[in-house]
């Protein structure tokens, strides 16, 4: 039996938010608003994925599912178009995102703003972008690249939170009037992708009432726990209604209907004042997208919901989704998720309900290894498939012999001085590569287990992306490559040459995030590579422990022990990722049984590489047909079936 409750179970808790909406909206427009989500057709239905990240500006994953999920929607046979803010500053922004097609007024903050509308048209799915003077002017951070971050090398200090939170609801208060413009008002599923354009939850329902939409529903998913504060001025810049009685907390409902709707969520994990206080200060290292209620009066708190999702999560037509079906269990059951991340956000879930639809692939399925080699596998002859695995290792070293960028860091070697490329077959390279966000990758977390391997027992090659605010946890991997001389080479830049040739010369790949929505490992697989991952989140999903799984293995899981009583992990959760730095980490038992864990599943991979080649082998064999379990079209038909609880009577 599957794990995992089927999602049209799931689906039931699809009923409107009435303790929400009541406030915020008289009887007399619950009704036009519920007709008008109700007279959806799904034969002419369109879906507005709107998404801040597009083709200028990438920042993490929510691009790569732009790409691919509105095209599965348009194999399925509907309508999708994709609408994202143009962010005109970036360092990869074009001149003009595509052919403008008009303008139009966007009244905002008392004000009206002029708003140009461009459309591209290029790809199979049509994109319509939008931009305003004066917003959607982020410089990029250090790479010059980030859409969410305002900060730049060269510029002044800036409040980035603030800004990104006025062009975020900037970006939902003009979602609707773009659509108007561009004749999307009837028969429209407006699925919004994150925090950043959660609010269209409430915009979409006043452009409803205004006769700007006629038949609208707006269904969220995001892909992090990120929120952001929400107070009642900022509320104002998008709407009148403000007033505190407008926005009730949950308690109520919740303890009315506990029993019925999340019986294993418990009370000392509430998103109460008290929570919210403690965690308070965003997370060292990702200023943009962790910023937690800024209140230190827990009386105060309780008073509204004081998020944007706290907000507007309530107001939306379905059931939440994120990004796997692991993931929605950890976001109400894990530890880190319950005492920091999502704590005020426990009782919304509850009662909204939260659904996980895995990602599919985000790289081409295509098998890494020849048929013969896999078919050989399957005979118990592994010899051409460790040849071929051999070959792509020769073709790695060759490149990371030869490439010197100025801002490497350190270099890897051979000990017996015969150069690189003559590095011994039974040394395993380890990569790891993402964004390098201390709340979340883990790249301190193997910094940490390198250090714990003998000298010269495997190599490391590094990759991290580094934001703004995380140059502690980069100066730590100085530090770890200055020790480890000739083992580890950093590379703190997207690498321009031999990336993916790295990924498929690698033993494994290496992925010890905190936490994990849907995780990457399918990417290295289909490169050819096996994965040592926490096993979190989408990971649990991807990972296969070769030791528990012998003939379907895909890589190692580590699972660090319970440390202490759930309060005291929870307290230690919150030290960890509000301390000054990586080496402070060390002090709390919680993140030492991390990283002895993650040294233990090295040391068994090291094992397995060089004292069991035909495991190794099999693991190889295993992973194109792992990474098949993840695809669009399964995603795109729970999407459509998350759409239809949205329009559903109730």
């Amino acid at each position: 039996m599957s794990r995992y409750p089927p999602l049209d179970v799931e689906l039931t808790k699809s009923s409107p938010q009435l303790w929400a909406l009541r406030p915020l909206f008289s009887a007399q427009e619950l009704q036009v608003i519920a007709a008008a989500r109700q007279q959806i057709s799904a034969g002419a239905r369109t879906v507005v994925f709107a998404t801040y990240e597009n083709r200028g500006a990438r920042a993490g994953g929510l691009y790569a599912v732009a790409e691919r999920l509105p095209s599965a929607l348009a194999r399925a046979g509907v309508r999708a178009v994709c609408l994202s803010p143009f962010h005109s500053r970036l360092r990869k922004a074009p001149d003009r995102p595509g052919e403008m097609v008009g303008q139009v007024d966007v009244p905002f903050d008392g004000r009206r703003v002029q708003t140009t509308i461009y459309r591209d048209e290029s790809g199979s799915i049509p994109w319509i972008l939008f931009g305003a003077p004066g917003f959607f002017d982020a410089a990029g951070g250090p790479n010059g690249a980030d859409p969410y971050d305002h900060s730049s090398p060269a510029g002044p200090a800036v409040d980035s939170n603030s800004l990104l939170l006025r062009d975020s609801l900037f970006a939902a208060a003009a979602l609707p009037h773009v659509l108007a413009y561009s004749e999307i008002v009837h028969d429209v599923v407006v699925h919004v992708q994150d925090w950043q354009f959660a609010a269209a939850a409430l915009t979409v329902k006043q452009a409803i009432l205004a006769g700007r939409l006629s038949s609208a529903a707006v269904v969220l998913s995001s892909h992090n726990p990120y929120d952001c504060s929400l107070t009642a001025a900022d509320l104002a810049k998008i709407t009148t209604r403000t007033a505190d009685r407008c926005w009730p907390r949950p308690e109520h409902e919740y303890a009315a209907n506990r029993a019925a709707h999340a019986p294993d969520i418990e009370d000392d994990v509430a998103a109460d004042g008290r929570r919210v206080a403690e965690r308070s200060q965003p997370l060292v290292g990702d200023p943009t997208r962790n910023v937690a209620p800024q209140t230190s009066d827990a009386g105060a708190a309780r008073t509204r919901r004081g998020t944007v999702y706290e907000c507007m999560i309530p107001l939306c037509d379905a059931p939440v989704a994120t990004v796997s079906r692991e993931f929605a269990r950890d976001l109400v059951r894990s530890l880190l998720q319950r005492s920091y991340f999502a704590g005020h956000l426990q009782r919304v879930f509850a009662l909204r309900g939260l659904v996980g639809i895995d990602n599919g692939l985000f790289l081409e399925p295509r098998c890494p290894f020849s048929s013969d080699a896999i078919d050989g596998v399957s005979r118990g002859d592994f010899a051409q498939i460790l040849a071929e695995k051999n070959a792509r290792r020769a073709r790695m070293l060759e490149i990371l012999a030869e490439y010197s960028p100025a801002a490497r860091i350190g270099e890897l070697s051979d000990s017996a001085d015969r150069g690189l490329p003559n590095l011994s077959d039974q040394t395993p390279i380890f990569m790891m590569f993402g964004r390098l966000d201390p709340g979340q990758k883990g790249f301190d977390v193997l910094a940490q287990a390198v250090r714990t391997q003998p000298r010269g027992a495997a190599k490391f090659v590094v990759c991290p992306i580094v934001p703004a605010g995380a140059e502690a946890f980069l100066d730590q991997w100085r530090q770890v490559a200055d020790e480890r001389a000739g083992d580890v080479v950093v590379f703190p830049f997207r690498m321009e040459a031999g990336y993916f040739e790295t990924m498929a010369g690698a033993t494994f790949c290496v992925m010890p995030s905190l936490y994990e929505p849907f995780g990457a490992a399918t990417e290295p697989y289909l490169q050819g590579t096996p994965v040592v991952a926490h096993a979190t989140g989408g990971l649990v999903q991807q990972v296969l422990d070769v030791r528990e799984h012998p003939s379907e293995g895909t890589g190692i899981l580590f699972r660090p022990q319970a440390v202490d009583t759930d309060e005291q992990a929870g307290r230690q959760w919150r030290a960890i990722l509000q301390g000054p730095g990586p080496e402070h980490r060390m002090q709390y038992p919680l993140y030492v049984a991390l990283v002895h864990e993650l040294a233990g599943a090295l040391a068994a991979a090291r094992a397995v590489y060089q004292q069991d080649q035909p495991a190794y082998a099999r693991m190889l064999s295993r992973l194109y047909p792992q990474s098949l379990e993840f695809a669009w079209d399964r995603a795109a038909a729970e999407y459509l079936a998350l759409y239809e609880a949205a329009v559903r009577r109730g």
